[in-house]
Order: structure tokens, then sequence, then C-alpha cells
């Protein structure tokens, strides 16, 4: 009985920690910019109005 019939990626389940870190640092930056655009766009509003 040979195990080396088994595929050698590990657990395909579970995704690489770079691109578990590179969709948390998208989802931030995204978060960042949609509060930023907010709080100018309220800002501004407030300082004309």
């Amino acid at each position: 009985m040979h195990i080396e019939t088994l595929p050698v990626t590990p657990a395909p389940a579970t995704p690489s920690p770079q691109k578990v870190l590179r969709g948390r640092l998208r989802q931030l930056a995204w978060i960042t910019a949609v509060t930023l655009s907010v709080a100018f766009w309220v800002g501004l509003y407030f300082l004309v109005f």
C-alpha cells in the first residue's frame, strides 16, 4: 500500500494566510475609504450650511 498516491497539496479548504490577509486588507481599505469620504462630505455640508 502506497500513500504517495495522495495529493501533496495541504488542506485546500483553508486558504493561505497571505490571501486571507490580502482580502482583509482590501476590506479594511474599502471601509476606510468609504468612511473617509462620508466624513468628508458630512463635514463639508456642515461647513457650508
